[in-house]
């Protein structure tokens, strides 16, 4: 928890919160992504919190940066595993039209996020013609 509490205070400004995350990084990386699923959800409503308080200064970090862009993906991954839909959804789309590269779990997961359930809602997003699918096969 205490993890939460420094993100929180050092989350004031885009350049402090960067500053942050490059020196204490690999505590970040343990406490969202190495701790269990359940471990994790107890913190589920301050995680929730953070991301709903400081969600203006996370979107506004240089994901030019390698290590910004980790930590938002790191908080995507974290949302996803907490089914925070929402917060999954802002944070993923800001990530993923900045330069940082996606990887093709995370996009894959933000087509079932975002309410694609099945081909033809797929289709529909993407603008595919589903009728020159259907020909195809």
């Amino acid at each position: 928890m205490n993890l939460l509490v420094n993100l929180q205070n050092n989350s004031s400004s885009t350049e402090e919160l960067s500053v942050f995350i490059s020196l204490n990084f690999q505590e970040i990386y343990d406490f969202f992504y190495n701790q269990t699923q359940i471990d994790l959800y107890k913190h589920k409503k301050e995680i929730k919190q953070y991301l709903k308080s400081f969600n203006h200064i996370i979107t506004s970090l240089d994901c030019s940066n390698k290590i910004n862009g980790d930590f938002i993906a790191l908080l995507i991954e974290t949302c996803e595993k907490l089914h925070l839909l929402m917060q999954f959804n802002l944070l993923y789309n800001y990530l993923s039209t900045s330069d940082y590269v996606v990887g093709n779990r995370l996009k894959a997961t933000s087509y079932y996020s975002s309410g694609i359930k099945t081909c033809n809602d797929y289709y529909e997003k993407n603008s595919f013609d589903f009728r020159f699918i259907t020909k195809c096969l």
